[in-house]
């Protein structure tokens, strides 16, 4: 004010930008940006500042600046100082002033972020007000909010889901940090804090011990970080309906993942068949006999020997198990790096195609070596005590209740049908994790690409047909011209009868041929004579038998009347 009345200026506006630096350009200065706007406008025609590095620490805005102050003939004093920016060495000096202040920040904010490192490293954080789990130094472990964290670290590693334990806090009233309803996304923030237990980070990364208490081991710590970082860990609302099997369930006879589907009451695992994808479409089973047959297995599969011997095989040390971790993010990295390189051009295709399957072979292994392990944390409460399980499966979430079920089972295979009679336990295979794929079964039909293989084709036997064989090597066309006609006739579909137009067969007969190239009358006589067909059972009828035992009008007549006694009707005499 002293310095506007000492050089007569009147005060028109203050412009006032608390706690905005003028170094960072990630956050905007609203009043500062409102006094361009007014010079623009030629509102303003003089701007007073304290320093001139009050009023920008960025050489980019200083630039803009001074392009707007020389367009609107704006002054510019400071209280320091006076700067012309309407002359060459003023806007020198300005430029100078500006570089030294964003050199300033820069020394600055280099310090600070290497004392922040150094006090992380020695176990000193600076914890945001009100972190759950910890009280408001952050240094102090909260009992009630830790039992919280404690149970919910558990039943996560247990295989239930975030929202499955989200939705049971909040029925059960316990509040989250903020005093409002949990939600999947808070607790995966909340659990997946190396601050639990008991690291110091910096910028996410672990950089030390911290001083507080621990509330989760490191063991858990680790693996629930390691399981949130998985890409294939579905992140959705959870709105597709998912059954228990979903996703294990494969066709014995293509190799295609199963799909479920329902029509209101019954639901069906299918092989679906599409255009352009694997699938047969040949293959089905229904969902409720599945699970009923697969609980029984899964039980005794709790309570074998068998069980304890492969998850000892599959345990690993803490130490084995993050050198396992490292080595599949090391993986991973590398296809990724791999990736970028082809689509550059500065890895050829030949070197991509001969790196790349080692590299994904030893990431699937490393993979499966790891959810090996995890199995024990999901079912070693049930292991030896099968019972306790199927008392309580009706009221285990079912979420837990696909993590048991992909802990323990690699892939169910599902083989076709062989009769109308098939039971589901003499086609159903499961393929337990931890374990030899076991065999093919005796008896189980063989698959497409074996038969291909082979020099067989999956369609029917007749010559230029190519739909899919419905039984005895023929589709459905030619199966049903077969039973009527005795033979296949042509590949193609005919929208006419196949004999229009011909003769019969029969010598001396010109009259039109109707069935398997004979008139109506002499296609009778020939099913009558032909001695490979049944004959109806009544005495002194010579037809065919095309109902069980009895020809059609015997079997009418045998439909209309009560009598067991039929005997061919005998005509009148004129």
């Amino acid at each position: 004010m002293e310095e506007a009345k000492r050089r007569g200026w009147s005060i028109a506006q203050v412009y006032v930008d608390d706690d905005r630096s003028a170094f960072d350009t990630r956050k905007p200065r609203p009043e500062y940006q409102r006094l361009l706007k007014d010079i623009q406008l030629g509102l303003r025609d003089g701007v007073m500042i304290w320093r001139l590095d009050r009023l920008h620490r960025q050489p980019r805005e200083l630039e803009e600046f001074i392009v707007i102050c020389d367009k609107h003939r704006v002054a510019l004093a400071t209280v320091t100082g006076d700067v012309d920016l309407a002359t060459s060495q003023g806007r020198l000096l300005a430029r100078t002033w500006g570089a030294f202040a964003a050199h300033e920040c820069e020394i600055k904010s280099e310090r600070m972020s290497r004392a922040n490192l150094e006090r992380a490293r020695h176990g000193i954080m600076r914890i945001p007000r009100g972190e759950y789990g910890f009280k408001l130094d952050g240094n102090i472990v909260n009992d009630t909010e830790a039992t919280v964290i404690r149970e919910a670290a558990a039943r996560l590693l247990r295989g239930e889901s975030l929202r499955g334990i989200c939705n049971d806090l909040n029925r059960r009233g316990i509040p989250s940090a903020r005093k409002v309803l949990w939600t999947a996304a808070s607790m995966r923030c909340i659990l997946g804090n190396p601050r639990l237990a008991g690291w110091s980070t910096y910028h996410g990364e672990v950089v030390g011990k911290g001083a507080w208490k621990a509330i989760l081991t490191r063991r858990q710590s680790e693996r629930i970080r390691s399981l949130f970082a998985d890409p294939n860990r579905r992140i959705g609302d959870g709105s597709r309906r998912c059954y228990l099997l979903t996703g294990l369930v494969h066709c014995g006879r293509c190799g295609a993942r199963m799909r479920s589907r329902g029509n209101g009451h019954t639901r069906t695992y299918i092989c679906p068949w599409q255009p352009g994808q694997i699938g047969c479409g040949r293959v089905s089973i229904n969902v409720e006999d599945l699970n009923g047959l697969f609980l029984d297995r899964l039980y005794q599969r709790l309570d074998s020997d068998a069980l304890p011997a492969t998850l000892q095989r599959g345990h690993l040390s803490d130490a084995k198990w993050r050198k396992a971790q490292s080595a599949m993010s090391a993986a991973e990295a590398r296809l990724r790096s791999m990736a970028r390189d082809y689509a550059t051009g500065s890895l050829t295709r030949g070197e991509w195609r001969a790196a790349r399957p080692a590299l994904l072979e030893h990431a699937r292994a490393t993979k499966a070596t790891l959810l090996q392990n995890r199995t024990e944390d999901v079912v070693a409460e049930f292991i030896g005590h099968a019972d306790d399980l199927r008392a309580a499966w009706a009221d285990v979430t079912p979420s837990r209740q696909r993590a048991i079920t992909g802990a323990l089972v690699e892939e169910v295979v599902i083989w076709p049908a062989t009769s109308s009679r098939s039971r589901g336990e003499a086609r159903t295979l499961i393929w337990w994790r931890g374990e030899a794929r076991p065999g093919t079964p005796r008896g189980a039909r063989r698959g497409i690409a074996e038969r291909r293989a082979a020099g067989e084709f999956d369609h029917c036997s007749v010559t230029s047909c190519v739909q899919p064989y419905s039984a005895g090597g023929y589709c459905k066309l030619h199966l049903s011209r077969i039973t009527k006609h005795g033979q296949a006739g042509t590949a193609q579909r005919l929208r006419m009868p196949p004999y229009r137009g011909a003769l019969c067969a029969t010598d001396s007969c010109d009259r039109t041929a109707v069935s398997a190239g004979r008139c109506a009358s002499h296609y009778d006589q020939w099913v009558r004579d032909d001695p490979t067909r049944p004959r109806c059972g009544v005495t002194d009828c010579g037809r065919s038998a095309q109902v069980g035992e009895w020809c059609s009008r015997h079997y009418q007549r045998l439909a209309r009347t009560e009598t067991t006694e039929l005997r061919p009707r005998i005509r009148a005499t004129p």
